[in-house]
């Protein structure tokens, strides 16, 4: 019935008409250039294998035309004109490399160029109504300019842009943004350097194997739920990933290198690791992790290769003697049993592990020191004796001297593999207080090491 309302407008001339829907009208009134500034709608799903041969103009005419949706369609050539009264834009398939450069609607309120052969488009100007932005499969995309003018954007959408190596830095300040996705932007090393989006409920970045870096997270972010970095070649999350403060899941599946997340996050995000296994949480201890960070505090070795972890210091206090650094040494397994004490692990099926001195079952180590602390090389092995998908590991670390603690330090960390793998933890221990201690006595040292291990 409203169809026939609408026909009613104008039984002869199609161009007369409020609203277009059928294919033959809007050949009709493209081909011939029967615009006019009745037209508010056209929607339509045309076929590719007949092709609108047109002059490029006719939309020139269409001066109130509000709603084109067009899925689809081939023209003879590129649009030359667009009416500036569009509110939604949603051209499916569009086959020029840009917009017409006069192009600028400013009650602009959806813009979707999906599948699309655009190349570049430019900085928007103030659009003030724009809320939806969608350059899905848009193959040609390299980069996105300044989005600083679209204050009120709520949805952006650039999954499998393919050759996309560029995101400008004002995405990352986009307050109404609800929800950011780049799915499959495989040239795509690098989001956005920062970012403070008090809106977002949903962060995809699955299948973005380049992908390096996560955003500096610079504002506390209430909203965001859901972070996926799946198949991502991400080896560690900032320090500041801690402001996300309404997280709840993290997807990390199928990320070939080793994950390192800072230790306050794990107690209360869950970790799914796998397409048919989710929840790997830390110990609950872990929520009460500082945040003093002593960057490259140590550093572990398994078949990826060497990665530096942080290391967090439970006990938050300025007068700390003994502190842990990064291992100045690039030594094999036995020079380094020779420059200092060598610490085993039991199997990490035990879920609960105890370091071990060089062929003894006593629960910690113990050395003996007069004048000054030496600097010790410390070497943790963890035979896994088992093969797992993924692991969080919470390792922790206690020096006490003449039965005082003197340094309490903890690292959170997630890996992956395929098979059996040893992990090997490396650190040096040195004092940074001279004369702390006795010079003519012997000094009692006692190093206790620990990790929780959970497997999914």
């Amino acid at each position: 019935m409203g169809r026939e309302i609408v026909r009613q407008e104008s039984t002869l001339e199609p161009g007369r008409r409020s609203r277009l829907w059928f294919s033959d009208d809007i050949f009709h009134v493209l081909e011939e250039n029967k615009g006019t500034d009745t037209i508010e709608v056209i929607i339509t799903n045309l076929h590719k294998d007949r092709k609108v041969k047109w002059c490029g103009k006719a939309f020139g005419q269409m001066k109130n035309l509000r709603i084109l949706i067009i899925r689809n369609a081939g023209f003879s050539i590129d649009p030359q004109i667009l009416p500036n009264s569009l509110r939604v834009l949603d051209w499916s398939g569009y086959e020029s490399f840009s917009l017409p450069f006069d192009f600028n609607p400013k009650n602009l309120v959806i813009h979707s160029l999906r599948d699309s052969c655009l190349k570049r488009f430019k900085s928007l100007n103030v659009f003030e109504t724009l809320s939806f932005l969608d350059f899905e499969d848009c193959k040609f995309l390299t980069e996105i300019p300044s989005l600083s003018r679209v204050p009120n954007l709520k949805s952006l959408w650039l999954d499998y842009c393919t050759n996309l190596f560029k995101i400008h830095d004002s995405v990352g300040f986009l307050d109404k943004l609800v929800l950011l996705s780049a799915k499959g932007c495989i040239q795509l090393e690098s989001l956005v350097p920062c970012m403070n989006l008090p809106s977002l409920e949903k962060l995809d970045l699955r299948g973005c194997s380049r992908l390096a870096s996560f955003p500096e997270v610079l504002g506390v972010m209430e909203n965001l739920k859901d972070v996926y970095l799946d198949e991502t070649d991400l080896y560690q999350l900032p320090f500041t990933f801690g402001n996300l403060v309404g997280l709840q899941r993290l997807f990390l599946r199928s990320c070939q290198r080793m994950i390192q997340i800072p230790s306050y996050v794990l107690p209360k995000v869950e970790i799914v690791t796998s397409h048919h296994r989710r929840g790997v949480r830390s110990s609950n201890d872990a929520a009460k992790v500082s945040p003093k960070v002593s960057a490259n505090a140590m550093c572990v070795y398994n078949e990826y290769g060497k990665s530096f972890l942080n290391v967090y210091s439970l006990n938050v206090s300025s007068n700390n003697v003994i502190e842990v650094c990064s291992p100045s040494w690039n030594q094999d397994e036995h020079k380094l049993k020779n420059m200092g004490y060598s610490l085993f692990c039991h199997p990490i099926h035990r879920r609960r592990v105890i370091m071990d001195k060089v062929r003894s079952n006593e629960p910690s180590v113990h050395l003996w020191f007069r004048k000054k602390f030496p600097r010790i090389a410390l070497c943790c092995f963890f035979e896994t004796g088992e093969s797992f998908d993924n692991m969080v590991l919470d390792f922790k670390l206690n020096v006490l001297i003449n039965g005082t603690k003197q340094l309490s330090t903890s690292c959170v960390y997630m890996f992956y593999r395929k098979r059996k793998t040893d992990q090997k933890f490396f650190c040096d221990l040195q004092c940074n207080m001279d004369g702390r201690f006795s010079e003519n006595e012997w000094n009692h040292v006692e190093i206790v090491g620990m990790s929780c291990l959970l497997c999914n």
